[in-house]
């Protein structure tokens, strides 16, 4: 069975590098070194092209390795990110639709993805002159979301939290709680395509 594999259904609070907090206080999705590692090295095992340029990724579009963002009652895009970035792989957007159903379910309000995919000449513009920075990011691949944290309420995130963990807990996503820039930053792996619901899993 390939390492990657192995890892996948393992998550962060296992090994150890997430914090878990009791007292009523709930879980966080806290980000390593190791589990931005552990996203190159799934872009890298599951085929995912490493997209540099504005003309690469209008050809996966066009080929379909690409697909637009989601956009209904139920989730949204920041208006702010270019129509050019507002696309994913297939399996992300499955993920995203199911998530922002669930939530609407709960809450009867959308979730906001404020950035998808990213050309690695667009990441050094967000990153400005910290080039490794640039170059080392699961948003160049395709699979990467971040979610909107800035208007759910403490109720929601907890929501949120939740089924994020169930979803690593079942090898299905990497995901980090961000704070800096409140959002989660959700990369989701390509055994999601095969799921119905999982969002739906936890209580």
């Amino acid at each position: 069975m390939p390492p990657l594999r192995i890892a996948a259904t393992t998550t962060l609070a296992v090994l150890g590098l997430m914090p878990v907090w009791t007292a009523g206080i709930a879980a966080s999705l806290k980000g390593s070194p190791n589990a931005l590692a552990f996203q190159l090295q799934a872009a890298r095992e599951e085929g995912l092209p490493r997209i540099t340029r504005d003309r690469e990724m209008t050809r996966l579009v066009a080929g379909g390795v690409l697909v637009p963002l989601p956009e209904n009652r139920t989730i949204r895009v920041d208006p702010e990110l270019k129509a050019a970035y507002r696309y994913v792989v297939p399996w992300t957007r499955k993920f995203l639709l199911d998530l922002a159903q669930a939530h609407w379910a709960e809450f009867g309000k959308p979730l906001q993805v404020n950035s998808a995919t990213r050309t690695l000449a667009y990441q050094r513009r967000l990153r400005g002159h910290n080039v490794n920075a640039a170059v080392r990011s699961s948003h160049l691949y395709g699979a990467t979301v971040d979610l909107a944290k800035r208007d759910l309420s403490p109720r929601e995130v907890e929501w949120l939290r939740k089924r994020l963990l169930a979803l690593e807990d079942s090898g299905l996503v990497e995901a980090t709680e961000e704070f800096q820039q409140p959002c989660f930053h959700i990369m989701v792996l390509k055994d999601y395509a095969g799921q119905a619901h999982p969002t739906r899993a936890a209580n």
